[in-house]
């Protein structure tokens, strides 16, 4: 018992950390990443990469610290999808502690609004008005949710485009 005291304790001092991550940066990153993604129909978003992300099967995932058995978070994972119909990019941020869910979706449409979009109203099939937007004949729909679990967060976005 106390040998396994000793080895906890050893490895406590060994720091192998990351840096801590700024949420609301990383929203702004993860948003132009996909803006880029759904404007020209791809999936690879390989530029996160340049940003610290680690592609992990179809999701690009970055960790705020990083151990050689463990992940420990929060994180935020970006995964861009396509078919037939339209091509898509979620960004999910998870676990967040209270507050830090706030303002992310004012940074994803703070990047939608400097690269040239405009918020407008359109119809879906069901003749409901829905939040869009627009930039020439691109028409992004977003949107996202916000879930908690007690006491922590997780918040997920997306941008759509039909082809």
């Amino acid at each position: 018992m106390a040998a396994a005291l000793i080895f906890i304790s050893a490895q406590a001092d060994v720091s192998f950390a990351g840096t801590p991550l700024n949420i609301k940066k990383e929203a702004g990153v993860a948003a132009l990443a996909c803006l880029r993604l759904v404007e020209n129909h791809t999936t690879n978003p390989s530029e996160l990469q340049k940003h610290g992300y680690e592609k992990r099967n179809k999701k690009y995932v970055k960790s705020e610290l990083n151990f050689p058995l463990i992940k420990i978070k929060p994180e935020v994972k970006v995964e861009a999808r396509t078919n037939r119909k339209f091509t898509s990019c979620s960004i999910r941020f998870s676990p967040l502690r209270r507050g830090q869910e706030n303002g992310l979706y004012g940074s994803v449409k703070q990047v939608l609004e400097k690269h040239g979009y405009r918020q407008a109203v359109a119809k879906d099939r069901r003749g409901r008005e829905k939040p869009v937007y627009v930039k020439g004949d691109i028409v992004l729909k977003t949107g996202g949710s916000l879930n908690t679990d007690y006491s922590t967060y997780s918040v997920h976005i997306y941008m759509e485009r039909d082809k």
